[in-house]
């Protein structure tokens, strides 16, 4: 009998063990392709009860109470901002296009064509934007515009890199790759604050309130600026790797994320606190991934790569779980991601790869149960 319980006991252990080692491992999350058909979905977003959104190619805004069924309130948007384009820029546009068209054939309008959405914490309203002075606030409740903001920029060729705003909608960031410079605005006069040289490897972000900009340069280097005053808040951090980009900011405030390089390719990334300086490198099989965004709760880093999004934790900076397109599913990059405001739901528009029109969104429930384990981690 001593025996008997010694054996019942080992075997106890084993299945605690084996729990625990498989309870460290990382889980594939299921998504689905919704909404088919034209006119296509360009963005999709979040209302404040956690409403599936979508804005459409030719201008509609749809809201589901339900994703696997039919929008249950439609709208149009009237007016979106269009970046102003000199006669030159218009020219090559129109060019492009016709080769297009003689190749490929016609190109669908789309309304949204020069507008980037910026989804606002809360859910309340969205906004859209040229990507350099236009800033067009929307009601997620209606799809009305609301009002508009403008900052006083100087004219110059298109070829933005970021946008950004504070939570409160005060401060903008906006950096150009043709000036080589990062411009922090006041939203409520439309007059800059300060501005920042920074080359077209250099990365940029803003903090959740508005009051300091992260700038990465000369490869490795992380200097803070104050927006008020436009000096530098904190001593310079020069980061552990040959070279660091790609800064995304926490919503939660407190911590950003960025890609680490190594010989000019992805070498992992790393998630700082800005209170403590304490970096953390993250998961090591996911290095050749690329930083996309945190959840708005902070409690994950998404990153990506073509056909693939895995979760980190940032805390711990390990790989939780994963959402990974699965044939037809083709694609290669994820538009404009949203997450739901409570962080248990991710949606994005696809685009490139084999399945060329993607006539469909992206939707994944964050919360659904953790039932089937990553076996690839991407492209081999």
């Amino acid at each position: 009998m001593r025996n008997v319980g010694r054996v019942f006991f080992i075997v106890a252990m084993l299945i605690i063990v084996s729990s625990s080692i498989q309870a460290q491992k990382a889980f594939l999350l299921l998504g689905e392709r919704l909404n088919y058909g034209l006119p296509l979905p360009i963005y999709t977003l979040y209302d404040a009860q956690n409403r599936q959104m979508v804005l459409a190619q030719d201008g509609e805004i749809r809201w589901f109470d339900d994703v696997k069924r039919p929008p249950v309130k439609v709208a149009k948007i009237k007016e979106v901002p269009r970046f102003d384009f000199s006669p030159e820029e218009q020219k090559a546009i129109d060019d492009a296009r016709k080769s297009h068209q003689a190749m490929f054939g016609d190109i669908p309008p789309n309304f949204f064509e020069s507008a980037t959405l910026i989804q606002r914490p809360g859910g309340k309203e969205f906004c859209l934007t040229d990507r350099d002075s236009k800033f067009y606030f929307y009601s997620t409740e209606t799809g009305e515009l609301v009002r508009k903001v403008f900052i006083e920029k100087p004219k110059h060729k298109f070829a933005p890199k970021i946008t950004m705003l504070s939570d409160d909608n005060k401060i903008v960031l906006t950096q150009s790759t043709t000036l080589s410079k990062t411009y922090v605005h006041s939203m409520e006069t439309g007059k800059l604050l300060i501005e920042v040289n920074s080359g077209i490897l250099d990365s940029a972000g803003l903090s959740t309130d508005g009051s300091t900009l992260f700038l990465l340069h000369d490869n490795n280097v992380l200097s803070r600026y104050s927006t008020k005053t436009g000096k530098k808040s904190a001593p310079d951090l020069t980061i552990n790797a040959e070279s660091a980009g790609n800064i995304v900011v926490s919503p939660a405030g407190g911590v950003i994320a960025f890609n680490l390089y190594s010989k000019g390719d992805s070498n992992g990334q790393a998630i700082i606190n800005l209170q403590t300086n304490e970096l953390v490198v993250c998961d090591s099989t996911l290095k050749k991934f690329s930083t996309l965004a945190f959840t708005p709760d902070g409690k994950f880093l998404a990153v990506h790569r073509p056909k693939y999004i895995h979760f980190i934790e940032t805390t711990t900076g390990k790989h939780s779980f994963s959402y990974n397109a699965g044939y037809p599913d083709l694609w290669d990059t994820v538009i404009d991601p949203s997450f739901s405001p409570d962080s248990t739901k991710i949606s994005f528009r696809p685009a490139g790869g084999i399945d060329i029109k993607l006539p469909y969104y992206v939707y994944c429930d964050l919360s659904q149960p953790r039932k089937k384990l990553v076996d690839k981690l991407g492209p081999s």
